[in-house]
């Protein structure tokens, strides 16, 4: 399983980070990460990456100042009477915990009389701050490595636009496509794929006739990151005459600037 992200260890931070077609600069991988990153969060907390010509900040600092970005420090008037509020617990306790681990001083400072001893959950977060914090830490400290399989697929999935009439649906690591009665079942995976290597894929490529044979499925593609090897569709039929397709996914997207 390879996974991509960050790691901070004694102030140093090392960046994991994904490329494919096109992309290999570190400004360009850092905003390929960041993309896949947005199908995880909520709204409130995408980055929008369309205006950014280059991303020079590692993503790890980058994450930090967007959870900051959420909590109003700079509007608490202690002297001025303030509205009532809804008190989020939960989300209080884990931006509270990662307060006191992003190691500054103004974090140590605002989690100095926070919530700091209630459990942490990974998911269901009303607060976009506390849903970005939770996934920067792991095991007691501030880290994201996330599991790319994982990102890849919520990708593929989110950026599918269906057309009316058309119903995308996710089931783990299988896409579903249901369009006048007929299913499409798309299975992205995140390794390196080449029409001169099909041998090395064969497990994936069997497993799929299996699926195509025994589901009810009407056709079925095999999805991998596109690269500089792998750049046109591929397809593949056995020995029944069934046949399956092989996608390049491409980054492209998440590069490309809009001018205003």
């Amino acid at each position: 399983m390879r996974k991509i992200g960050f790691t901070l260890s004694n102030h140093r931070i090392k960046e994991v980070l994904p490329h494919s077609y096109h992309i290999h600069s570190l400004s360009n991988r850092r905003k390929m990460f960041l993309s896949m990153l947005n199908t995880m969060l909520p709204k409130e907390a995408h980055f929008n990456l369309s205006r950014c010509k280059k991303v020079k900040q590692d993503v790890y600092t980058l994450l930090r100042d967007k959870v900051m970005s959420f909590l109003p420090m700079h509007r608490l008037r202690p002297e001025t009477t303030q509205p009532v509020v809804t008190i989020l617990i939960h989300e209080s306790g884990v931006i509270n915990r990662f307060l006191q681990r992003i190691d500054t001083p103004l974090g140590y400072y605002l989690s100095s009389s926070g919530y700091k001893g209630i459990v942490c959950s990974t998911s269901g977060f009303d607060h976009p701050a506390a849903a970005l914090a939770s996934l920067m830490m792991h095991g007691g400290k501030i880290e994201m490595m996330l599991d790319l399989d994982e990102l890849f697929t919520q990708t593929v999935f989110k950026r599918i636009k269906p057309q009316e009439g058309t119903i995308v649906t996710r089931n783990e690591s299988f896409i579903h496509i249901s369009s006048g009665g007929q299913v499409t079942r798309l299975h992205p995976r995140w390794k390196r794929m080449n029409s001169d290597s099909l041998n090395l894929r064969k497990g994936h490529i069997n497993t799929a006739f299996e699926e195509l044979n025994r589901d009810p499925i009407d056709a079925y593609y095999l999805v991998y990151p596109k690269m500089d090897d792998f750049t046109q569709h591929i397809v593949v039929q056995n020995r029944d005459e069934n046949a399956l397709k092989i996608i390049p996914y491409s980054f492209t997207f998440c590069t490309k600037e809009k001018h205003v």
